[in-house]
């Protein structure tokens, strides 16, 4: 084991796209906004299409303005706004990565495990309580609680893991897959980093130049076992 894990006590995961495929949760909003509005119009045919194929041709900021003008559908800004509603606070059809299971499974006593995610508070809980894995975190922080000005990169969670277990930077390390925002208040706080990379995650691999560099790239969960054996 190297010099930096040896000192290691917690072990904090990113959520999205680290403990389970993001874009499952996605496909569920979108099914859970298609069924909406198919009540609404009495719509026979399946607007999830509509709304997956949108995504698919990479739009994302007006997914659901787009799709509503492709199915000719007429809507104002507040059809707009109950759709993104729906969309946050469904209760969503995910599970986890396996390799997430096993190696929560494996930590679960050895270390201190946290959960730090971004995202709007109603969001992620509800992801938390779909993946039913409340009870393997010694403590959960959702950055939301705190507001925007919280989510990553900000420091917010990282010192409020550290001051609530107690524990230097040096003896905390973060999971995560995004290296836009995962890694750089970690970093700033003396945390040993881990990169995840999936090939279908949305976030993994950065633009060229604009990644910080991380401790340790690994590309399924089930490496941590080894390092920390």
């Amino acid at each position: 084991m190297s010099a930096l894990l040896t000192n290691l006590k917690l072990i904090a995961f990113d959520l999205d796209d680290t403990l389970y495929p993001e874009i499952a949760f996605v496909k569920s909003g979108f099914r859970a906004v298609a069924q909406a509005v198919e009540k609404r119009y009495s719509l026979s045919n399946s607007f999830y299409d509509v709304l997956w194929t949108v995504f698919m041709e990479g739009e994302r900021n007006k997914t659901f303005d787009k799709a509503l003008q492709r199915a000719s559908l007429a809507f104002n800004s507040q059809m707009i706004e109950d759709m993104v509603r729906i969309y946050r606070t469904h209760m969503p059809d995910i599970t986890l990565y396996p390799d997430a299971q096993e190696v929560l499974e494996y930590l679960r006593g050895r270390k201190k495990l946290g959960l730090l995610t971004d995202g709007y508070l109603a969001t992620q809980k509800n992801k938390v309580a779909a993946l039913h894995i409340g009870h393997y975190f010694d403590l959960i922080v959702f950055t939301d609680e705190a507001g925007r000005q919280a989510w990553k990169p900000s420091v917010w969670g990282y010192q409020k893991m550290m001051k609530h277990f107690n524990l230097p930077g040096a003896e905390c390390a973060y999971v995560g897959d995004n290296s836009l925002k995962d890694f750089a208040g970690a970093q700033s706080l003396a945390w040993v980093t881990f990169k995840i990379e999936r090939n279908e995650g949305f976030y993994c691999r950065g633009a060229a130049g604009d990644e910080p560099t991380t401790d340790y790239t690994v590309h399924s969960l089930t490496e941590l076992k080894k390092m920390f054996a």
